[in-house]
């Protein structure tokens, strides 16, 4: 199988067909551009990243990767920035470009938060802007009333 070749423990690779079976529906030929993709963006191997990046990768095609990227950039994000977002939290690329541009927005107009603070914990981008961020902000008193 194409993705053993590729150093994932056996193990990880089971638990991945459980939940995301339709990354090996891709023909093999589809299956080594998405890991060469991911190789070119210099993940390791061996990180628990690594299967998830593919995945993700897998599930878009190019046009929608490069409107993501452009979103990020037009938002203030750097191109390391969206490297380390993509390598540590590759989910986020999965999110819809309204929750990305809402959440980033929100933090941003607080006026104490920067890009590299959500750059560094992209986790934020997969929060629930109403149940989980707002909430949090109003404790901190970083809320508009």
């Amino acid at each position: 199988m194409l993705i053993l070749g590729c150093g994932i423990a056996s193990s990880q690779i089971v638990r991945f067909i459980c939940s995301f079976p339709r990354l090996f529906l891709h023909k093999p030929d589809g299956i080594r551009n998405f890991v060469k993709r991911v190789d070119e963006m210099g993940f390791d191997r061996k990180s628990r990243m690594y299967l998830p990046a593919i995945r993700v990768i897998s599930s878009m095609n190019k046009e929608l990767w490069e409107r993501k990227v452009n979103l990020f950039k037009r938002l203030g994000y750097s191109d390391d920035h969206i490297l380390s977002i993509f390598r540590s939290t590759p989910q986020v690329f999965s999110t819809s470009e309204k929750k990305i541009e809402g959440i980033t927005k929100l933090l941003l107009q607080r006026g104490n938060v920067d890009i590299s603070l959500i750059a560094d914990n992209p986790v934020l981008l997969l929060c629930s802007i109403e149940h989980r961020l707002k909430p949090r902000l109003e404790v901190f008193g970083l809320t508009e009333k």
